[in-house]
Order: structure tokens, then sequence, then C-alpha cells
């Protein structure tokens, strides 16, 4: 990362209260203050290129970037232990320094608040100059299974340029540089040839253990999308709308539906069926399994299918999962969800992860929980108020962590792989040893400005700012933080400044919100008709960019305290994060 300058470093060396002057984007100028107790000396100009300072008419020393013949914070010619004007011998007061860490950051030119100043020496870069809006991310579709294919319009609202092109296409003919490769099934060590190695599906890992994140960053994938929300790019089944209300309940097939078909599976699915019956619960079995029931003959109601119809008019369905691996939650768990039902889920124990609320579903690990479930059931069934309380959350709102699982579902996959290809080559280019020239200016990250001039790695990140005047002096400083944010799934960033007297989660959260509704922004819930009881929107999670979403949403991944920010701000300079908002 290139260099943030610190006010508490030109102290230390002897330079005194001053500000910085930014010439032509190469050379910084320190200018000294003058007061009662400090004369003021030569300017002292900081050249980028050769990290050299020097002060007017002196050549540089090359060793320690001062005049020939000086020390820190003396004039030329003074000896050392004096004060410029005062005999060397004269009883000396001490000037109080500011303490290092408390303000870091150059000072703005007179005519520039540190917002503006950081705007202009910190614009908003390109790695290599590549514009990703012209330029699209080229992604080789080794295997695409049709139901991931994008649409055009899906890619033409993409945050940036975005082409998935088949094998053996007239198109692929004619394209010599690809950004990432995608496969469907492991096969090897992953082809190098074409940028980053991707792997794509979603199917569960307890029936292809090489699916697993841990195995295939073994295999030499550099991006995973599977079910499993650690993955780069977690692929879920949880598309739909869940807030209508669905049948009343007395509507309602007092009963459990179920639609198994396979007969097979790693779990004891239809064993639950019988030990529910057992345990006095009636279950009606649609599926190829033991049928029990025939699917009726009137069509679906508009934008059903056939298994949501079924579960529409039922107050249960028997939701089971043929494997059980973490977060691998398919499209039964969300079609009770959806329709108005309560599920009866057998699957991970992860899915309550997922659930709209605590009391959304009936969980079953396997076997053993059915006479607590099938209690449970019974109830339900013979209490009106106590079933409607488990789908109260379709009309009070959905946990934040569910609302921010539809967004992040929001978007057609392929897109949100162009997303984070261009992510990572744009965080890889600022990793460098050695950054390439950047373009700065002040539109969001990924668009360069190309009236701005180039610039070299160096970059501030703050800026001291004064708090205020107290009998004619500054009675402090303060230091401006310069952040980029995006919400989640996005590209551009957003600057976003923040101060040194509010460095905390409380502080960071309205920093951001400001922000974005400055701008008018709509969120990715209320962009796409998720719905939830309140008004506007407020920040959920707050993380640095590409952190995976189950770390982000149910471990340690986003900011939990005061303490997390102000540490990642330490150690991160200009840090990118992303923000979910719901």
């Amino acid at each position: 990362m290139g260099t943030c300058l610190s006010q508490g470093t030109l102290l230390e060396n002897g330079w005194g209260p001053g500000r910085w002057h930014l010439a032509g984007r190469k050379n910084l100028t320190w200018e000294a203050r003058p007061s009662v107790e400090h004369v003021t000396k030569p300017p002292v100009e900081f050249n980028l290129e050769t990290d050299q300072r020097t002060e007017e008419g002196s050549e540089p020393d090359l060793k320690q970037g001062l005049v020939p013949g000086s020390e820190p914070g003396l004039e030329p010619g003074s000896e050392p232990g004096s004060e410029p004007g005062l005999e060397s011998d004269s009883e000396l007061v001490p000037e109080p320094a500011l303490e290092p860490e408390l303000v870091l950051g150059p000072k703005p030119p007179l005519d520039l608040t540190c917002e503006q100043w950081l705007l202009e020496a910190d614009g908003p870069v390109v790695p290599g100059g590549r514009n990703f809006s012209d330029e699209p991310v080229m992604i080789y579709e080794a295997d695409l299974p049709p139901w991931f294919a994008a649409s055009e319009e899906e890619l033409r609202s993409c945050d940036v340029a975005c082409r998935p092109i088949l094998p053996n296409s007239e198109e692929a003919k004619n394209v010599t540089r690809w950004d990432a490769m995608t496969w469907q099934w492991p096969s090897g060590a992953p082809d190098r040839s074409h940028g980053f190695r991707v792997l794509r599906n979603m199917e569960s890992a307890a029936y292809y253990p090489m699916l697993a994140v841990s195995e295939a960053r073994k295999q030499g994938y550099d991006i995973i999308m599977t079910s499993e929300l650690a993955s780069d790019i977690p692929l879920l089944y949880i598309g739909g709308s869940y807030f209508e209300p669905g049948l009343g309940f007395e509507e309602k097939v007092p009963a459990v539906a179920a639609a198994i078909s396979n007969c097979g599976g790693f779990s004891s699915r239809l064993e639950i069926i019988a030990k529910l019956r057992e345990f006095g619960v009636e279950v009606h079995q649609y599926g190829r399994c033991n049928r029990t029931h025939e699917f009726p003959d009137e069509p679906p109601p508009p934008g059903m299918n056939e298994a949501d119809a079924l579960a529409h008019r039922y107050l249960f369905y028997y939701a089971a999962e043929n494997s059980i691996y973490p977060d691998y939650v398919s499209e039964k768990f969300f079609r009770g969800l959806r329709v108005g039902t309560v599920p009866v889920y057998l699957g991970t124990a992860t899915a309550v992860d997922f659930a709209p609320a605590e009391n959304a579903i009936l969980w079953l690990s396997g076997i053993e929980d059915v006479p607590r479930v099938a209690e449970e059931i019974k109830r339900l069934t013979n209490d009106r108020a106590a079933f409607e309380e488990r789908l109260a959350w379709k009309t009070r709102g959905a946990s934040d962590a569910f609302l921010a699982l539809l967004s992040l579902n929001a978007f057609a996959r392929s897109c949100v792989l162009c997303i984070h290809i261009a992510t990572k080559l744009q965080e890889e280019a600022l990793a460098a040893p050695t950054l390439p020239e950047l373009e700065i200016g002040t539109t969001a990250i990924g668009q360069a400005d190309t009236s701005m001039e180039p610039v070299d790695g160096t970059r501030p990140c703050s800026c001291a700012e004064d708090v205020g005047f107290e009998g004619g002096k500054e009675s402090g400083l303060q230091t401006v933080y310069h952040l980029y944010v995006r919400e989640l799934n996005a590209f551009r960033y957003l600057d976003v400044f923040i101060r040194s007297t509010d460095l905390s989660i409380a502080g960071l959260e309205k920093a951001i919100l400001a922000r974005f509704q400055a701008t008018d922004y709509a969120p990715v819930f209320v962009r796409y008709g998720f719905h939830n009881s309140r008004d506007g929107y407020k920040v959920f999670k707050v993380y640095p960019a590409l952190t995976n979403q189950r770390r982000v949403l149910f471990e340690d991944g986003a900011f939990a305290s005061d303490d997390d920010f102000r540490k990642h701000l330490d150690s991160v300079p200009c840090p990118r994060l992303e923000v979910i908002f719901v």
C-alpha cells in the first residue's frame, strides 16, 4: 500500500506545527506556522518521488533527507540545544508536543477542507488504467449449465461490463484474453491459461466431497461458487417473493404435505414420515415413494409450480433434504416459507441461519427429533393463534440476516462473478509492491477520471484539521480518515469520511448512512421489493470487501466492536469496505 503521511512523524523530526501544500501532485511542501514561541523556518519540501525533504536554497542530504550540517528542528548554523533567536545558555521552556497517535495526516491548503483535499489527493483509482465499464470482464464458460446462464438484460444491468462466453462459439474464436475460466465439476488441476480458476456448482458436498470449499482450494481453484456461505460467491436457492400472506388458517388442510420422489438419499426422510405417523401426525405423500395422495388436476395459481401449489394448501410442508451438509439448504426449505406454510425441515443445523425468524420452521436433525416435532405439529394444528405466530414474520418483518441473504441472491450470479473478478484485479494491483500509475478523480472506484493527471503510488489516506480556536490559537487537531464503501454485490465505492473524534461503530454507520442517503441511494432490498415493516433503511453489517458471508453474517467477519474497526483502520489505510443495508 502507499504511505500515509503522519503529523506525529513530522513532529518527531522536529519540523514543528505547520501544514502541507500539494504542488502538481508530485511535491508536498511543509510550511511551518509562526507563533510567539516558534520562529518560522524556510518551507520544507517533501518530494513524493525521491522521498527527500529539502529547505529552500539547500541541497538534500541523501542519507538523512536533511540540510547538511543541521539537526532536526534547528536553524542552519544553530548550536545543538539552542533556540533560534536566543542565547545558547538561556533557560528554555519546551513547547508541548502533540501525541503522534492522535493526529495523522497532513493539513490541507487553506482554501480546501480535508474532504476536498483527500478527494483530490487520493481520488478513486483504476489500477493499470482499466475501466471496467468499457472493458468487460471476460469469462470463458467451460461447461455452463443452462440454469446458470444470465440473460442479456441481467448482464446489461450489472455494475461492470460482463461477458460470459461459451466455448466453440464464434465470439470465443476472436478472444485472446480471458479474466477467468469456470468449471462445474473438478477434473484434475485446473487450466491456468485463462486467468482466475472458478468452480461453480450448487450440489451437496455430502454427495460430491470435491465441492467442499476446503477441497476446492486444495485443487487450485481461485474463486469458489457453491452452496456454502463460506465460498467466495454463495449460490443460494433463496429466490422468490416471501411476504405474501398465503391462505388463511381455516382454508388450509390440517396435515403435513410431502412430495418425495427420490427414494434413496443419505438422510432418513422416508423413515421419518413413518415415524411421524406413529406419533399421530397425518402426512400426505404425493411423491413416487410410498405415495398416498395424487396431485390435484387443476392448474397451479399464477406464479406457482405444482409443488408450490401443493405446499400452500397445507398447514405444514415436509421439506426433507436428500443429504445433510453445512449450508446445503435447497429450494424445499424456501418453498414452504414463500407460500405461507410452516416447513417441517430435515437438514443441516445451519438452516436456522437461513430462516426469517427463529420460530419460522420446525427443524429435525434426524429421526430422534420426531417425538418433539410431532407434539408441536399437533399443538399448532389445534391452536390458530400459535400457528399464525409462526408466520408473523411476513407482516412484522423478517430478520436482518434473512434480508441480507435475499440481497445476497438478488443479482445474476454471472454478474456477481464479474464484479468479484474486477474487485480481485483491483485489489491485486493495489497490493503490488510497486503500484502502476493510477488515475485519480472524484468518481467512484472503478471509473477513471482522465481529467486528473496520474500520480505515483503514495496515497494520503487521512488529513489533519483544526477542531477550533481559543484565545486566537488552535485548541486542537483531529484526523479525517478517507474510506471507500460500497453495498454488497456492488462494484462502485462511495467516498466516506470519518473523524478521529468518532472512531466507533456507531460513528461509522452514521457516516455511511449520511453519505449514501445524500445520493438518494436505493439499497438492494428496496430495488428488488424485499419488504419489512420498518421505514427507510439502516446499516446491518460493515466489513472489509471480499470477506465471505459465513463470517460476515454469523461469525467474526464484520466489525463487532469499536476496537475492531480502529485496528482495521490502523492496519489498512484507505480501507475498502462493504455494507449490508436492511
